[in-house]
């Protein structure tokens, strides 16, 4: 295990199957190693940006996995964020594969969520338009990104989604 996020008696097995308790153990511990960041600014960032990316990711319409695409959100930063990596995205991915051995799928859209000019798996894809729009949201009048439009339409279409589905159990 990351003795820098973990330690003893700290880390919980995880299944195959991620469910709401098992994602809010991990987040617990997750949010708990940034807060402790010694770095005001770094800690407000991390802070911040994972959870504007968990939020957004909760919201776009997808056939995802609720709680594999918060996974996705939560951890996704932390080879940045913990380790300082050049290469955040491929050290967030080996974070991920330590902790959740079983959880490929995660690994692999935290791997490629900065590739954002490439097309990856439909979790890569949701995890790269959470986080353009996290940016957008730190700074709308100055954050541009080709991927932006169609975030900002997958998000529309959620919340389309939602008023329709209100509609119809009235």
């Amino acid at each position: 295990m990351h003795p820098f996020l973990f330690g003893p008696g700290r880390h919980r097995p995880y299944n195959t199957d991620m469910n709401q308790s098992q994602y809010e153990a991990l987040e617990e511990q997750i949010l708990d190693a940034f807060a402790a960041l010694s770095h005001p600014v770094l800690r407000r960032e991390a802070l911040r940006h994972t959870m504007r990316v968990i939020d957004m990711i909760s919201l776009l319409h997808t056939d995802t996995p609720l709680w594999d695409r918060r996974t996705a959100a939560l951890l996704h930063d932390t080879g940045k964020y913990l380790k300082n990596s050049p290469q955040h995205a491929r050290t967030s991915a080996i974070l991920c594969e330590q902790l959740l051995p079983e959880e490929s799928g995660i690994a692999e859209a935290i791997l490629h969520h900065s590739e954002k000019d490439r097309i990856h798996s439909p979790l890569a894809e949701d995890l790269k338009d959470a986080d353009v729009l996290a940016r957008w949201l730190d700074d709308p009048n100055r954050y541009q990104h080709p991927r932006l439009v169609t975030a900002r339409n997958r998000l529309r279409a959620a919340t389309i989604d939602s008023r329709s589905t209100e509609k119809q159990t009235d």
